[in-house]
């Protein structure tokens, strides 16, 4: 099981079993938690060689990054797809 959030390499690319029994897998080939990664976002898809990407976001977190990646998407010609997660307070329960 993957316990701590820091090791974003952990998360990368892997199949883990969890504690809630079932067996977990990521085909994440970047995480960036840094200042400014959503301004980084388009430059990371087209490294990672990602074509159309799903964007999953809460409403809090479109509210504030959205006006940054929508931009630069449509500047890179980069096709996404748009999840926005209803609520809002979302929690994760697993």
């Amino acid at each position: 099981m993957l316990s701590d959030v820091n090791d974003r390499n952990g998360y990368l690319n892997k199949t883990f079993s969890c504690s809630c029994g079932r067996v977990h897998k990521t085909s994440l080939k970047s995480i960036n938690l840094e200042k400014g990664a959503a301004r980084a976002l388009a430059a990371q898809i087209i490294s990672d060689g990602y074509r159309c990407p799903l964007i999953v976001a809460d409403r809090n977190t479109w509210s504030a990054a959205g006006g940054f990646i929508e931009p630069e998407l449509k500047k890179a010609g980069i096709t996404y797809r748009l999840h926005i997660l209803p609520g809002e307070e979302i929690h994760p329960d697993e």
